[in-house]
């Protein structure tokens, strides 16, 4: 991965205290095993994890379906990667994802699964939830429960990824479903180095022993030169642009569609992790949002020039995308100039050059990524570095990270009102 910032603003100085206590957790990780905040960094180098989702596959492999329910941190990493690299992929497996409450979406993968399974597949029905009791998880689960495995029983099997000990955890364990554990201290968000992500990647037939290297590469270079790594040139890069000037949206920009799913998982590392209530001082708040190049080029690429004052921007390019080109006769004159012959990589890095030559000439801080396309670990060092890019902004912002007490209350309130509603009969129920 190559990467560079332009940017105006002048290095800074911090205290580097974050750094001594990441090394310090890689150094005792053996020994630690999850005990401090910063427990995450620990899972690119714990085999633990790959061994358990590696002869939990082992069983599987007669399955070629799986159904994945989860929310937010549980199967966003998933699907950012599989669609990032799916074309690369040799195995054959497929992948449905459940995530919200949407009768349209629910009843269109009902029919697709029930399609495959009456030609005689088998489905793997896999939840993520990390406290196993996540309202639009468990309703999605006991919903499938009742559609699709007590009428497939013999085609299909449960596996619960959750805490040790959570309902979910103690109901799988009553059913004889399989268990795969999250480490308690890592939360939703943070946890793609565990079961979260490495059980349903190694089941669609990825290297997960490739992603988790790409992980240690990005940890170690940053450690080696943190000042020079990615993750400090973004971090300080948005620090200073919010700070300074005011810019408060961070856009990452991808020149490839298929890596638009990798900026809604950011979207939520970086609005659960950042956008913080602080008592009697100003909140802490960046918006991210993401654009894919070149449809947005004719969309938001007009306020991005004309109010650019507001934003930080991230520009992603992909190498090496397959060859596909444009035919060099046609029956009629052209009707663009110098585009017969060309490959669309090469008319796609016209656009981008053109983008990042006009976001540096009106002086917007820019940074650019050049990811080799195809490359699983690449993208995975990418991921790791966004994530210790978080790190940073808590060291800069000094707040937590880790938490987030609106979403938390949000899942409270709309317990609450459910619980409500049923008493005084204000929402239909299925007797």
């Amino acid at each position: 991965m190559q990467f560079k910032k332009y940017s105006s603003y002048s290095a800074s100085e911090y205290n580097w205290e974050i750094i001594w206590l990441i090394k310090w957790i890689i150094w005792n990780q053996w020994t630690q095993r999850y005990n401090t905040q910063l427990a995450s960094i620990e899972l690119p180098y714990d085999t633990r994890y790959i061994q358990e989702s590696t002869q939990l596959n082992l069983q599987l492999t007669d399955y070629t379906i799986m159904l994945l329910i989860g929310i937010g941190g549980s199967n966003l990493w998933t699907l950012a990667f599989h669609d990032g690299i799916w074309e690369k992929r040799k195995s054959k497996k497929k992948i449905f994802f459940l995530d919200t409450i949407d009768v349209y979406s629910y009843k269109k993968t009902v029919d697709g699964l029930c399609w495959y399974l009456e030609k005689g597949e088998k489905l793997c029905i896999t939840v993520i939830s990390k406290s196993g009791t996540t309202t639009e998880t468990i309703a999605l689960f006991e919903s499938i429960y009742a559609d699709i495995y007590k009428k497939y029983t013999s085609q299909s099997t449960i596996v619960c990824i959750t805490d040790e000990n959570s309902k979910l955890w103690n109901i799988g364990h009553e059913n004889s479903w399989h268990l795969l554990s999250i480490p308690k201290n890592v939360g939703g968000r943070y946890s793609i180095f565990s079961n979260v992500g490495l059980f349903p990647l190694k089941f669609l037939g990825y290297n997960i022993e490739q992603i988790l290297f790409g992980a240690q590469s990005a940890i170690a270079d940053f450690l080696e030169n943190p000042k020079e790594s990615a993750a400090f040139q973004n971090a300080e890069m948005l620090f200073q642009g919010y700070t300074k000037e005011n810019r408060n949206i961070c856009e990452h920009f991808f020149f490839w569609k298929h890596y638009e799913n990798i900026g809604k998982w950011y979207r939520q590392l970086l609005a659960e992790s950042i956008g913080k209530e602080k008592i009697w001082v100003p909140s802490v708040g960046i918006t991210p949002t993401t654009s894919i190049g070149t449809i947005d080029l004719h969309s938001i690429w007009q306020l991005d020039i004309a109010h650019w004052s507001d934003r930080s921007i991230i520009l992603v390019f992909p190498e090496d995308q397959g060859q596909c080109f444009v035919p060099i006769d046609a029956p009629f004159t052209p009707l663009v100039e110098d585009i017969r012959g060309r490959s669309f990589e090469t008319i796609l890095r016209a656009a981008y050059e053109w983008t990042r030559l006009l976001f540096i000439e009106k002086q917007i801080p820019i940074m650019t990524y050049t990811l080799q396309d195809g490359d699983e670990s690449e993208i995975w060092y990418f991921m790791q570095s966004k994530m210790l890019e978080v790190i940073l902004l808590w060291e800069f912002f000094q707040i937590n990270p880790f938490d987030q007490p609106n979403v938390e209350e949000y899942k409270k309130w709309m317990r609450s009102y459910l619980q409500w509603a049923h008493s005084y009969k204000e929402i239909p129920f299925n007797q």
